[in-house]
């Protein structure tokens, strides 16, 4: 249960045999496209798949400046609200969410680890099943993708890239020669996570939405603005100036 899209980028792979499938939704332009692909794809070849969204919330509950952030649960929302109406025939959850503090000081566990035990305090929330210990057979899917080129025309903005984003996992290569998807854990017993745009940047995302007719409605649904209180009028618009406001002007102009 595989559907390939093919991009100029690579072929992105959306799998979901699964009978649970959750998706990374942080409010951003790439997981807003990838909920959508994968509910879109559910329809498709596994209709009977629940899909739930995970949001890490990047602001914390005392309200403290040095963490805080805007609030993407409200623009998780209305993403998952257009995911549900524009395929209907699946069951699309609302979301699941987790504080970004409580996420963070997880870190110290492995990549694999880490997700795995964020799907798994989702499952249980899911099944209301507090003492469930499984994850076998979830796919869970997150739309990380690489940096943009170097070198870059953008002011200033490889001095604010993740450089971790650019570091391909040995142990995770590309499902296919011709692929830009990653599926950790892919041959284990527990759940496959699966980066679809892992190794492609943001062009990528911007194509498949313009292709698929739906780029103007994720830019106006999602923001992945991370400026502090002034530059975004205490979190009411977007800064213009942070990496992610960057990336993501260059990706729509560049694609």
């Amino acid at each position: 249960m595989i559907k390939i899209y093919q991009t100029p980028y690579g072929e992105v792979h959306i799998p979901v045999g699964s009978p649970i499938i959750t998706v990374r939704t942080s409010g951003g332009f790439d997981s807003g496209l990838l909920l959508y692909l994968v509910a879109q794809t559910c329809a498709e070849l596994n209709p009977s798949a629940v899909i739930q969204p995970i949001t890490v919330v990047r602001t914390n509950q005392d309200d403290t400046p040095n963490w805080h952030r805007v609030d993407n649960r409200p623009i998780v929302d209305k993403i998952v609200e257009w995911v549900q109406s524009q395929v209907p025939t699946v069951d699309v959850k609302t979301k699941q969410w987790t504080d970004a503090i409580e996420w963070w000081t997880n870190g110290n566990v492995s990549y694999t680890d880490a997700q795995r035990n964020l799907v798994k305090q989702n499952y249980r929330a899911l099944t209301e099943d507090d003492n469930s210990d499984y994850v076998c057979g979830i796919h869970d899917f997150n739309g990380v993708t690489k940096n943009p080129p170097v070198p870059m025309t953008i002011n200033n903005m490889h001095q604010h890239r993740e450089i971790k984003r650019d570091v391909n996992d040995k142990n995770a290569p590309a499902i296919a020669e011709n692929s830009c998807t990653v599926v950790h854990n892919r041959d284990g017993k527990d759940g496959r996570f699966v980066e679809p745009f892992r190794n492609a940047d943001k062009r990528v995302v911007m194509w498949l939405s313009n292709n698929l007719g739906i780029l103007e409605t994720l830019d106006t649904l999602t923001r992945s603005c991370e400026g502090g209180r002034e530059a975004t009028d205490n979190w009411t618009k977007v800064c213009g100036t942070c990496w992610w406001c960057q990336e993501r002007d260059w990706a729509k102009s560049a694609y």
